[in-house]
């Protein structure tokens, strides 16, 4: 059996670059959000304030469970997730962007073995990036929404303190006993 483990947190956490560490030795699915944003083509050009919406939110959950569905048949001892589909739910909640009910059962059918949510960066070193627009502030809200979803659909969260990004991936990997 594959551990689907989902790595988590606000934007500017660092997760991208502890999910780009792992993905040197592990079988990781990146972000859909930014994947999305790069390649589908009613949002190719857009930052994720300009894209956001519905639409959005539905492409990024129509590629989450594309995703989860190919991690059930990969013969692999873990894959990583750069956010889960949960995370798409704390969006919404965020953004006061409305779903469907045939979502909420989707997340219900997910399972994630684990969940691990890095501890925001300092202030000083968040940084926004083309796909990123969220204020420092704003990244604190949206983590302890993420955090609070992640919750709500019984996850118990691992946090994973700020320190290096190779500490990071190592404090995970020891988690995972791997």
């Amino acid at each position: 059996m594959t551990l689907k483990v989902v790595i988590t947190g606000g934007p500017g956490t660092g997760k991208t670059s502890v999910i780009n560490f792992l993905s040197k030795k592990y079988f990781v699915f990146k972000e859909s959000a930014r994947e999305v944003l790069s390649k589908n083509k009613i949002f190719k050009g857009k930052d994720a304030e300009h894209a956001r919406g519905k639409e959005l939110q539905e492409a990024i959950w129509d590629l989450e469970l594309k995703h989860y569905k190919k991690s059930l048949s990969l013969k692999k001892k873990v894959v990583f997730f750069d956010r889960g589909f949960i995370d798409g739910l704390a969006y919404c909640r965020t953004f006061k962007i409305p779903f469907s009910k045939e979502r909420l059962k989707q997340a219900k059918e997910i399972h994630y073995d684990y969940v691990f949510i890095l501890d925001p960066l300092p202030k000083k070193l968040y940084e926004n990036d083309t796909k990123r627009s969220e204020t420092y502030k704003e990244s604190l809200r949206i983590h302890k929404i993420i955090y609070n979803t992640y919750k709500k659909y019984g996850y118990r969260l691992i946090r994973v303190p700020f320190d290096t990004v190779e500490n990071r991936a190592n404090f995970v990997l020891k988690k995972l006993k791997l």
